[in-house]
């Protein structure tokens, strides 16, 4: 990681947000298996919704039961061509040299930056499943002809990232608070 960091700042920094999006994505797929174990038990009525103590205290694990934001890689190329995605290979160095030939990422989006004030405009979602961070296909971009590379998150007010509409955070957070309300999933 010095040599990287010392010799390879892009490929420093991919890797760093790559180790980062692997601890975060196992982290809230544990939050999701948690808070749907939850929802279960509020339907089969093993937790009583009618009954404010264990309201209360399902309230409290809710809380804390917390979502990481996840952090991608924003890669701009000298064509002012943008990803947006998950880097999932970067070659390790070698005698030779420490910067790679080309560096590969399941993308979330792409885009492009305006000439004049280089703004970052998304033109193209991809599929990707949080739960199971793989894509059909990654990209793979050619390392001279990377400019850039940052992190990026998502605003909560924008689309997400596609997921299946039954186990989609927004989806299992209604589902719990319909069971709360006594509806029912």
């Amino acid at each position: 990681m010095k040599l990287l960091r010392d010799q390879a700042p892009i490929e420093h920094h991919l890797v760093t947000i790559m180790t980062q999006a692997k601890i975060d994505l196992a982290h809230n797929a544990a939050i999701l298996e948690a808070r749907t174990g939850l929802s279960d038990n509020l339907y089969k009525g093993t937790i009583d919704r009618h009954d404010r103590t264990s309201r209360s205290s399902l309230l409290k694990t809710l809380k804390q039961l917390k979502y990481r934001k996840i952090t991608y890689a924003l890669v701009t190329l000298e064509n002012d061509k943008i990803y947006i995605g998950l880097p999932t290979i970067v070659p390790e160095p070698d005698e030779e040299s420490v910067v790679s030939n080309a560096i590969r990422l399941i993308p979330l989006r792409s885009g492009y930056r305006h000439e004049q004030n280089k703004q970052v405009t998304l033109t193209t979602q991809y599929d990707f499943d949080l739960a199971a961070p793989r894509a059909e296909f990654e990209v793979s971009l050619q390392r001279d002809k990377v400019i850039s590379v940052s992190g990026f998150t998502f605003n909560l007010r924008h689309p997400s990232p596609r997921t299946d509409k039954n186990t989609s955070l927004p989806s299992v957070l209604r589902r719990l608070l319909r069971c709360l309300r006594g509806a029912g999933p």
